[in-house]
């Protein structure tokens, strides 16, 4: 099935944020967007609006778009894309569009060392545009798969807190279950011993692959930075696996997998390597936070 399409330019507002990526705050209050994967906070808002927040640089030209309707504010190079006419075009359809079109802005973008979007590039982009409400429709089914996949992120995401802090309790501030009638022998409790990491988890070295050397894939390429340097058609580890950032300014960042992922320029190791692979990473953690 076809549908009529138009050029973004004609059924949508394009803006862009005003603030720096180093304007973020810890846990703040709203949705701060920036060319970052992740969604990061910021404690003053700037738009109140439903929108598609697309990234506008990106270093391999990984561009990220994600619906918001609410409060939030937004980095300089950020596109802020509403409907110029809400009853014949839905947002959060018009995200899924644009989603679906990322290879193509990857293909189109401009740069050596950062990838970037011109909004040129923007206002000729082909949207399909079937009647509204065939796009509602669209939403409520790829929305309701959306809902769950968010709601998984968040358990998995608050079960990972959960392990760090019995972690904490248990291995660091020795508050475990019986403290209380456990001397302390030569600073740890009696009955255990020190260790060392390399007793119960030996690393492996990721192969390296340049951009040059990658197959058109969704296998993220894990690197030296903090998200998938590129993707891949290929894994080579299993998952759950923790990798470890093995150069540049995030040298030592670590990260839990929970899908398979072809590991680069980092260290990894995987359930196969050892049966302590959740104590390990919460190991790993705690102690990059010292």
């Amino acid at each position: 099935m076809s549908y009529a399409t138009q050029k973004l330019r004609d059924i949508s507002v394009i803006k862009t944020g005003k603030l720096d990526s180093n304007a973020a705050v810890e846990n703040g209050t709203y949705p701060f967007f920036t060319c970052d994967p992740q969604t990061l906070r910021i404690n003053k808002w700037a738009y109140d609006t439903e929108a598609v927040l697309l990234a506008g640089n990106n270093a391999s030209g990984n561009y990220t778009a994600k619906y918001y309707r609410g409060k939030f504010n937004a980095y300089q190079r950020t596109y802020i894309i509403e409907a110029a006419d809400s009853e014949r075009l839905s947002v959060r359809f018009l995200c899924y569009a644009i989603n679906q079109q990322l290879r193509l802005l990857k293909a189109m973008s401009s740069g050596s060392t950062t990838k970037f979007l011109t909004i040129r590039m923007l206002h000729n982009l082909d949207i399909p545009c079937p009647e509204i409400e065939l796009q509602d429709r669209i939403v409520n089914v790829l929305g309701t798969i959306d809902d769950l996949i968010e709601n998984n992120q968040k358990q998995i995401k608050l079960l990972e807190e959960t392990a760090r802090r019995l972690y904490k309790e248990w291995f660091v501030n020795f508050r475990f279950p019986g403290y209380e009638d456990t001397p302390i022998v030569d600073g740890v409790p009696e009955g255990w011993a020190d260790g060392a990491l390399g007793d119960i988890a030996v690393f492996k070295r990721g192969k390296t692959i340049t951009k040059a050397q990658v197959s058109d894939g969704n296998i993220p390429v894990v690197a030296g930075g903090l998200e998938p340097a590129y993707y891949h058609n290929k894994a080579n580890t299993t998952a759950p696996l923790i990798t470890v950032s093995a150069s540049g300014a995030n040298a030592g960042f670590t990260r839990l997998y929970n899908i398979d992922v072809f590991a680069s320029d980092c260290s990894y190791i995987d359930s196969n390597s050892t049966p302590f692979l959740l104590f390990v990473y919460c190991f790993l953690k705690t102690n990059a936070m010292k």
